[in-house]
């Protein structure tokens, strides 16, 4: 992940233009080892389809690709779901459609955040809903971002939370996790690629799965009675 800096001659509107969320720059953003993800080892198996859950925030993050010929806007978007980023000064908003959806893309600042959103508009819907809330640090080491429920209940609803923060030794810190805290998976990767992964149901953690920059690892299963093993790439 890169850092920002600031540039006290670029106007505010530029800044916007200039503005991405850092996850967006990577396929997927938590790398391990190979020999780990192509492991037949039951356990580093579990370990890895935990890690690609966790990346499916790939998905989301193809929403905050403009594509060339979208439209460009100041005027900020107003939802049915009643949610709007702050009332910032200044706003970039890049719309795009086919022939059943029209996709908003909001960028709008914070002192120290830039806030992305995203939009949409079916084609028999009168009114925008919010789909993606995301925020990140001008220095892209820390930001977060929320998926709202749009098809179902009132739209209000986070489904789905993603945090990261990328720490001054390097190490990078990734939290996935169901709003109503079914699960929560808290990853941690080093610059070398070795790790560790702590895996959460209702409140209480489940597995705790260590792995070294080789791709071998350690796990613990914290059933009745507890589990514990090690693979070996």
């Amino acid at each position: 992940m890169s850092c920002g800096g600031d540039d006290d001659d670029v106007s505010p509107a530029d800044e916007l233009a200039q503005a991405k969320l850092s996850l967006t720059e990577d396929a997927t953003p938590i790398e391990v080892p190979s020999a780990m993800m192509e492991s037949t080892d039951e356990k580093a198996q579990l370990a890895t389809s935990y890690i690609s859950a966790a990346n499916g925030i790939s998905q989301y993050l193809a929403n905050f690709q403009p594509p060339a010929g979208a439209t460009k806007s100041s005027t900020p978007i107003t939802a049915s779901n009643g949610r709007m980023a702050q009332t910032q000064e200044e706003y970039l908003i890049y719309t795009w459609s086919d022939t059943e959806i029209t996709v908003a893309y909001q960028i709008s600042q914070t002192t120290d955040n830039y806030v992305f959103e995203i939009f949409f508009k079916y084609k028999d819907e009168a009114e925008f809903v919010k789909f993606i809330h995301a925020e990140e640090s001008k220095t892209q080491r820390k930001g977060f971002m929320d998926i709202y429920d749009i098809y179902g209940g009132t739209g209000n609803e986070v489904v789905f939370s993603y945090a990261w923060e990328e720490k001054a030794d390097g190490t990078f810190h990734f939290d996935f996790e169901s709003a109503d805290g079914g699960f929560v998976m808290k990853l941690v990767v080093n610059p070398d690629k070795s790790g560790s992964l702590k895996y959460y149901l209702s409140g209480e953690l489940y597995y705790d799965i260590n792995w070294d920059a080789a791709g071998n690892g350690t796990w613990t299963w914290y059933s009745d009675p507890v589990e514990s093993g090690s693979w070996t790439v």
